[in-house]
């Protein structure tokens, strides 16, 4: 069965197949004044399901584990399969430049890189 979440805003970055999670938060805990909405972290993030669908205002979950109640902190995260980071290929070829008159150091390049193919 799906269920239908209301979230107040647009998350740029949620996508279809992401999973939902939420928090619950008591109005002690929002007046506590502690973390990002009043999470510190005590009670792990409740999972409510894999994202089928994005509104305008609202998320639809199949198969919901949990479900939020009205005020839950909501949060999500990226499905690892396909939004792996990093460059991947054989070769990278990268260019610097210093767009300023002024002398200016390079401390440290670092890159990570996945091989494609062997």
């Amino acid at each position: 069965m799906a269920v239908t979440i209301i979230v107040p805003m647009e998350n740029v970055s949620l996508q279809v197949g992401d999973t939902a999670f939420f928090v619950p938060i008591s109005e002690d805990f929002l007046n506590s004044g502690v973390g990002v909405a009043g999470f510190d972290g005590a009670t792990p993030p409740a999972t409510i399901g894999v994202i089928t669908q994005i509104n305008a205002n609202s998320i639809v979950v199949q198969e919901e584990i949990n479900v939020p109640s009205e005020g839950d902190f909501i949060l999500f995260v990226k499905n690892a399969n396909v939004n792996a980071s990093g460059i991947k290929g054989t070769f990278a070829e990268v260019t610097m430049e210093l767009d300023t008159p002024l002398r200016g150091e390079l401390f440290s390049v670092g890159v990570e890189v996945k091989e494609s193919s062997k």
